[in-house]
């Protein structure tokens, strides 16, 4: 079964832990699998972007059991400062390729990203074009994305 927090319900409370980074925290789990979608919004800015490498991105971890370890890590990314996602292939420019392309996801269009980072195997959904400082969407949607194994809420929980 897929738990994901119920803060996402209601939005992120983001807690500064360093002066160039912000954290997010859950307070209790619902089951996704259960007929919940959870509806995020999520309004943000920045006050200037020159010169950093950073993203904004819902940073969503995944375990087959409740309790288990990470095996998949889905990112959801509003925004690209110069950062790039992780891949398994890579053009010949250098930039990292996806997977499927022009995927829409409650409203808005998405390129997917597949790699490992070592630990477990991460999903990025960046989008196609621009930064989306204004977002709502239904999170499930991203986890029924018909892209194995996430297409099936059945067997997935979500750790933080």
């Amino acid at each position: 079964m897929l738990f994901i927090p119920a803060l996402f319900l209601a939005g992120f409370a983001s807690a500064a832990t360093l002066s160039d980074r912000a954290t997010t925290y859950c307070d209790q789990w619902e089951h996704l699998a259960d007929g919940i979608h959870p509806q995020s919004t999520w309004d943000w800015s920045i006050s200037s972007s020159s010169g950093i490498v950073a993203d904004v991105a819902y940073d969503l971890f995944t375990s087959a059991t409740s309790g288990g370890s990470n095996a998949y890590e889905i990112m959801i990314w509003l925004a690209n400062y110069n950062a790039g996602p992780i891949s398994y292939t890579y053009g010949s420019n250098g930039q990292p390729t996806p997977v499927a392309a022009n995927i829409t996801i409650g409203g808005y269009t998405w390129n997917l990203y597949y790699g490992s980072n070592g630990s477990n195997y991460v999903y990025s959904f960046l989008p196609t074009s621009g930064v989306h400082t204004a977002f709502s969407a239904d999170l499930k949607a991203f986890f029924t994305a018909g892209t194995e194994p996430t297409s099936s809420t059945s067997s997935i929980t979500l750790t933080t």
